[in-house]
């Protein structure tokens, strides 16, 4: 009844009844049909990718979205656009998948071999891990999914607790651009670099981060002048013509179109005309 109220008490309310552990593999085992709902939890994720092959579930649905658990245990691709509470339950099941290779959250294809060969003492962008020109994740839901299926090179499942970390020197770092995310993607990113023993690093904090914008900032400045110069060849041109045609000049006050009024500038074009 405390679960059903509250499904974040759930995981601590497993762990610590070995009676309530038993009923509810003997309750869950009977379900053919899985249903989680928008509150589903890290914990209650993990919990389910653990004990998901031990039921007889056939389907999983979340959010109104149903998946075939034969698929998500063996299926070599899921191209399903994902939610965030989706992406959340999904990535623990996906990331104990050995044949999955391609997966699309938010509507472009993402390669896992690249998010499962992360090696130690190196430094991945995201841009690298998810085949884009930019380290930022296109939304929460494929970055919550991507940070889910993180893993070491040659590990096909993640590491127990006590091992967290032992397969990456303090080096090994991530580069990811996270300033427009939310809170429950910025919670994956967290868990995942402690699961792999990863430094998170913001993109603009990188070196070359830095230099992107420090040259983007030298590439407006160099616009501005580019756009000033031609100004100011255009204005003198205008000047010679006007010196050219009779005219005092055209630069400032010496300008036709302040020396003259309409009427006299009106009378000066018909005298050139009839010259």
């Amino acid at each position: 009844e405390v679960a059903r109220q509250d499904l974040v008490v759930l995981p601590e309310l497993v762990a610590a009844c070995r009676a309530l552990q038993v009923s509810l593999k003997v309750a869950l085992a009977r379900q053919r049909c899985l249903v989680l709902g928008g509150e589903a939890t890290y914990k209650v994720a993990e919990l389910l990718a653990c004990n998901l092959h031990s039921l007889r579930a056939e389907t999983l649905e979340v959010c109104g979205d149903v998946y075939s658990v034969e698929e998500l245990r063996s299926g070599v691709r899921l191209g399903a656009s994902l939610s965030t509470s989706q992406a959340i339950v999904l990535a623990p099941l996906l990331r104990r998948n050995a044949s999955l290779r391609w997966v699309r959250p938010a509507g472009a294809w993402l390669s896992v071999s690249s998010m499962r060969s992360l090696r130690s003492g190196c430094v991945f962008r995201w841009g690298s891990l998810c085949t884009q020109s930019v380290d930022a994740p296109r939304n929460d839901a494929e970055c919550i999914l991507v940070a889910g299926l993180l893993e070491a090179e040659g590990h096909a499942s993640p590491p127990p607790p006590s091992l967290a970390g032992a397969q990456f020197p303090q080096g090994a770092m991530l580069e990811v651009d996270m300033r427009r995310l939310g809170t429950r993607a910025k919670c994956s990113l967290t868990r995942a670099a402690k699961r792999c023993g990863l430094q998170l690093v913001g993109s603009e904090q990188a070196p070359h981060g830095r230099a992107r914008e420090k040259g983007g900032s030298a590439g407006c400045c160099l616009a501005m002048a580019a756009f000033i110069l031609l100004m100011l060849v255009l204005r003198l041109s205008e000047d010679a013509y006007a010196r050219r045609a009779g005219f005092p000049g055209a630069l400032l006050s010496q300008h036709p179109l302040k020396v003259y009024t309409f009427t006299e500038r009106a009378a000066l074009e018909r005298l050139q005309e009839l010259d």
